[in-house]
């Protein structure tokens, strides 16, 4: 299933929340009713914490099934927090904190900006438990914005050249579709959010666009 919502009047949830996995890291400022929304319609454990101090959680961790990637930003007690979801975790060391920004995976495989040294994709590879290609997205190095994946397809921005797009198709092993969020916003990672019975995605998004999410990730 798929349902809109908006966090405190905004329709781009994504940025606040990092799911994966069946899991959900959300800043403690979320209201609750958003909070129980992603427990009783997603199906998600939900950890509440920042990473870094940054309320941005949705740009900063990148998570599937096998684990949850952080940024060393992440203070020792926002560790305690995520520890409890009962997650492998890998803290990443690179002066890119942003990693939802950067990376954007499924239980298959996953896509990293090239703007991430190599030292951080073994680590990424270590807690994600999965291969990584990098690469660019419409010509944007912040793959994880502009690319959001489940296990039965991708959505990209519409930008998309058809070589990146057999990329991402190659390195997640899902078909690809190009479309937008909230009205036309082309960083769709920003706009929706993904659980184990369905997602969420910003108010403002259109039906012809619901349409298409719907289509693109393999949702029923």
């Amino acid at each position: 299933m798929i349902y809109r919502a908006s966090m405190r009047n905004n329709p781009f949830i994504g940025v606040y929340v990092a799911s994966g996995g069946g899991s959900a890291i959300v800043p403690p400022a979320a209201p609750r009713g958003f909070v129980s929304r992603l427990e009783g319609l997603l199906g998600l454990d939900v950890g509440l914490t920042t990473v870094g101090g940054v309320s941005a959680v949705g740009a900063m961790a990148v998570m599937n099934k096998n684990g949850i990637a952080v940024p060393s930003i992440i203070s020792d007690e926002e560790l305690s927090a995520l520890r409890a979801l009962g997650r492998r975790i890998g803290v990443v060391e690179s002066k890119h904190n942003c990693l939802g920004n950067l990376v954007c995976t499924n239980d298959y495989g996953a896509v990293a900006s090239p703007a991430l040294p190599k030292e951080a994709i073994a680590p990424l590879r270590d807690v994600l438990g999965v291969e990584i290609r990098q690469l660019t997205i419409a010509g944007s190095e912040v793959v994880g914005s502009v690319v959001v994946a489940t296990n039965g397809g991708a959505l990209t921005h519409p930008s998309i050249s058809e070589g990146e797009k057999d990329e991402v198709r190659r390195s997640l092993n899902v078909k690809v579709d190009a479309g937008t969020v909230n009205g036309g916003f082309k960083h769709v990672r920003a706009g929706i959010i993904l659980g184990l019975e369905g997602i969420l995605v910003g108010e403002a998004t259109t039906g012809p666009e619901l349409m298409l999410i719907r289509e693109a990730l393999s949702l029923a």
